[in-house]
């Protein structure tokens, strides 16, 4: 296999958490006396972190956004794992690359605190090394920093190394730490109009194309 180390997003790309987040969202919204967002608008908002995941659902409201976010991340943290579930086939795929010595780590624009604890919640932590957060990385995607870290940790070179994402951040991250990328199709993002090294829609289908 070409790579020795996967480092992947989080929401969208291994957990679908898309119901989680717009019940969090619509929670904090409630609180402020607004009426619900679908979930499909709300998913559309989701990839850049959870500030701007606020931002935008209140965008056209003169709002507090620290305190919204604070509102928004209390409800998140108290039902975090209620629907949220890895995508199918991938414990399967983790545990693959596990057991051929393959280097994986997390890196994701969710906040720190949040990404910890679902991926304990999911018993899914013991895949990866290292799992960051922006506080974790320094810095949010598409900045590269987060990359490099991972790089350094798992002492691999950027040619040994793919991340896997289903967003542009994530297709940008991988082209600003000179990375290979895959891009996810039935996640909650867009590829921005960005031609990935790879693109699957089942983690079968990127076993098939990395064990080539």
């Amino acid at each position: 296999m070409k790579y020795k180390l996967l480092i992947f997003d989080l929401d969208g790309t291994l957990i679908d958490t898309r119901e989680d987040l717009a019940a969090a969202v619509n929670e904090m919204r409630r609180s402020y006396n607004l009426p619900t967002l679908p979930l499909e608008k709300v998913v559309s908002y989701v990839g850049d972190g959870a500030q701007k995941l606020v931002e935008r659902s209140l965008q056209g409201h003169e709002l507090d956004l620290d305190e919204a976010l604070e509102t928004m991340l209390a409800a998140y943290k108290k039902n975090i794992c209620v629907f949220s579930e890895l995508y199918r086939d991938c414990h399967e795929f983790l545990t693959l690359m596990k057991s051929q010595g393959i280097a994986m780590a997390v890196l994701t624009n969710k906040p720190q605190a949040m990404t910890d604890v679902i991926l304990k919640e999911l018993d899914l932590d013991h895949f990866f090394d290292p799992i960051l957060g922006p506080e974790g990385a320094g810095c949010h995607k598409p900045e590269p920093g987060g990359v490099f870290k991972c790089l350094e940790i798992n002492m691999v070179q950027a040619n040994e190394t793919l991340m896997i994402g289903d967003h542009h951040t994530d297709l940008r991250v991988a082209q600003n730490a000179s990375v290979d990328n895959a891009f996810f199709t039935r996640g909650m993002g867009n590829d921005g109009g960005i031609k990935p090294t790879i693109t699957f829609d089942t983690y079968k289908s990127l076993e098939a194309i990395l064990l080539d």
